[in-house]
């Protein structure tokens, strides 16, 4: 490698380790509990009243229509927190944090409702965790609000638990991408 090539490598990577050190010094806001009658921004369904994970985003400088300043998108749903963060993308959105159930920390429930089963919901603020910190059982035998389910859990040992008792695939949160949520 010549040397022009090997500063500009090293510039790239000092320029990148600084934008890093940037995001991890913002303070992001907190979670709030989604137990109050919020109705999820995608599909209008209300959150505290369905089972399965629920996610929250807040955004750099947009919110949704009526919104404080302080509060977030809410998401009944993964696939509904996924696919407003996908459609928002697209229209320059830059979001600050999502915000997602945290199955590594809270006592879950798996209950059968007819020929389905679901997961407990935990819309409660403390039941909330960076979205980008958990591991996903995407699409298993467990249902959320939305149908088929991304249950996450901060803990890859509960998350690989969880598969092989219920199936689905395992993979990161950042490893979701818009195909997928169209898939399900």
């Amino acid at each position: 490698m010549d040397t022009t090539r090997r500063k500009i490598l090293a510039a790239t990577a000092a320029g990148l380790g600084a934008s890093v050190t940037g995001c991890l010094d913002e303070e992001l806001p907190e979670p709030v509990s989604l137990d109050a009658g919020q109705a999820c921004d995608v599909c209008g369904m209300i959150i505290d009243g369905h089972p399965g994970p629920v996610g929250q985003t807040f955004y750099r400088d947009n919110r949704p229509e009526g919104r404080d300043e302080d509060e977030p998108a809410w998401f009944c749903s993964n696939s509904c927190l996924f696919g407003f963060y996908y459609e928002r993308s697209d229209e320059g959105w830059e979001p600050l944090v999502h915000y997602t159930t945290d199955y590594s920390a809270v006592d879950y429930e798996v209950f059968e409702d007819g020929p389905s089963r679901f997961v407990t919901a935990h819309p409660e603020a403390e039941a909330f965790v960076d979205g980008e910190t958990t591991t996903l059982v995407v699409d298993s035998d467990v249902l959320g609000a939305m149908g088929p389910s991304l249950v996450p859990f901060t803990d890859r040992d509960d998350a690989d638990g969880f598969q092989a008792e219920y199936g689905g695939d395992v993979m990161g949160f950042d490893d979701v991408t818009r195909q997928l949520i169209d898939s399900l």
